[in-house]
């Protein structure tokens, strides 16, 4: 039953150890999208002929991008509250993992100190029974004499 409790807590933290790096690349591509988007901004200019001919444009181009961006901002902060908040879940299930595998050592040692004492009493009741067996023979060596 213990077993099963340890594996299951194991697997939980497990789950969340690798949702957790799911969230942190996700970081990681937010914060490339928000390199991007910087790079986008400083970039642009006006062209003669392209999409992007009139300053006003021009301004609201950047300024949605602007907004892209704190929404982007917005998000990763979301997310590592989520990250931190998983962090202490990973580290309350470790603990009660932790637990349970000291509970698990705890009866492989009763288990080890059972069978050790079976083997004992099974080699005392064999040297036992052999020395009865040899008393035997040696009183019947005396009756024969």
């Amino acid at each position: 039953m213990i077993n099963k409790l340890y594996k299951l807590k194991k697997t939980q933290v497990d789950q969340l150890i690798a949702q957790k790096l799911r969230l942190v690349n996700k970081t990681y591509e937010i914060d490339n999208n928000i390199t991007l988007t910087k790079d986008t901004i400083n970039h642009s200019e006006i062209s003669q002929t392209g999409i992007i001919s009139n300053i006003h444009y021009l301004n609201q181009y950047k300024s949605g991008l602007s907004n892209k961006i704190d929404n982007l901002v917005h998000e990763k902060q979301n997310i590592n509250e989520h990250i931190i908040s998983l962090e202490e879940e990973i580290v309350i299930l470790n603990q009660e993992c932790e637990q349970y595998n000291y509970m698990l050592l705890l009866e492989k040692k009763k288990a080890f100190k059972k069978m050790l004492k079976d083997e004992s009493t099974v080699s005392e009741e064999y040297i036992q029974s052999k020395l009865i067996s040899h008393k035997k023979e040696l009183n019947k060596q005396k009756e024969a004499i």
